[in-house]
């Protein structure tokens, strides 16, 4: 899984992290998949840093939190 500050290079060739596309307003959270062990929370267990226009990539709780507290926005669940 990709950390928030780990480099990547975009479709374009551009080379960033998911921590300057936070900070530049180019990603948006979402969750997919199959539910929690409680489906009733509606929660989904697959976390996603999704770059406009692009790409996503899977990422864990805890880059997820940290991207969230630098004010990335979630996408409404499905």
């Amino acid at each position: 899984m990709r950390g928030i500050d780990e480099p990547m290079v975009l479709e374009r060739g551009e080379r960033t992290s998911l921590r300057q596309l936070a900070t530049e307003g180019r990603l948006t959270l979402r969750r997919s998949g199959s539910y929690g062990p409680d489906p009733a929370s509606k929660t989904r267990t697959t976390l996603w840093a999704d770059v406009r226009p692009g790409r996503g990539w899977e990422i864990n709780e805890q880059t997820y939190a940290q991207l969230k507290a630098l004010g990335v926005p979630e996408e409404p669940s499905p």
